[in-house]
């Protein structure tokens, strides 16, 4: 595209000349380009990311976050073992492992392990001796700590937690804890945390929960990061009202909000 306006620039005789005499491909470029009427996202992918309308804050590209982010490598295990809208996309797993790998984290907290899938990753891509500690509801589970909207119950089937994890040779780094997160005394886990991963229960009091329980147990200089910032409105709000007392960035290209502590 900057070459397209480059040219233009630089060549407007030639342009005026082509818009001229080719109006119906002229319209085709802006409208292509810029205008869409008419035009429908024939990739599913796109059409999810158009969900992803709540939210006040600017997204900002991740190396504007993290300069010198690019550079980083990583190691992706089972990679497009995603499930849409219940998962992080590929695109957010890369931004998590990037930035878990830049700020070179021991120990990382996950709440809301799901089929395991990203707590394999981040184990994958420890530094040093450090663990992952993952989070999801015990067997026989029935009632929240905290009181609810019924359409924020996203538990899931007990025997499906962790089950990408499980048997791989870096199921040995990862500590999986069974526990509503509303109940949970850190203490107890004798860990401060480099990375902490917030995708549980996405209710605004549990979000906002999750969020007081675990500061006072994240390192100086690391980072918390929430999951589904633009698709789940309360999720969305309560990284919007902390971004009044704090510095919220929110990922381009992401459903991720993180601040750094």
């Amino acid at each position: 595209m900057k070459n397209i306006f480059k040219h233009m620039v630089s060549h407007p005789i030639q342009t005026l000349r082509f818009v001229v005499f080719h109006p119906l491909q002229t319209l085709r470029f802006i409208n292509g380009k810029y205008l869409h009427v008419g035009l429908r996202a024939r990739d599913p992918e796109l059409q999810n990311m158009k969900s992803w309308f709540y939210g006040s804050l600017l997204k900002e590209n991740l190396e504007s976050i993290f300069p010198g982010i690019e550079e980083i490598s990583y190691k992706i295990v089972n990679g497009f073992k995603r499930q849409n809208n219940a998962t992080v996309n590929i695109n957010e797993l890369n931004t998590l492992l990037a930035v878990q790998l830049f700020i070179k984290a021991e120990n990382v907290l996950e709440i809301g392990t799901y089929d395991g899938g990203t707590a394999l990753n981040m184990a994958a891509n420890l530094t040093g001796n450090g663990k992952v500690y993952t989070v999801d509801l015990p067997s026989g589970f029935k009632d929240f700590e905290l009181t609810i909207s019924r359409f924020s119950n996203n538990a899931q089937e007990f025997k499906n937690i962790g089950i990408q994890y499980k048997g791989t040779e870096f199921e040995k780094r990862i500590i999986q804890i069974y526990e509503d997160s509303a109940k949970i005394d850190y203490d107890k886990l004798g860990a401060l945390f480099d990375m902490v991963f917030i995708d549980g229960c996405h209710d605004y009091i549990y979000v906002k929960s999750d969020y007081e329980k675990v500061l006072k147990y994240v390192r100086k200089g690391g980072i918390i990061i929430w999951h589904d910032y633009g698709m789940i409105r309360d999720v969305t709000k309560f990284a919007d009202d902390l971004s009044r007392n704090r510095v919220i960035h929110v990922v381009s290209g992401t459903r991720l909000a993180l601040t750094i502590i």
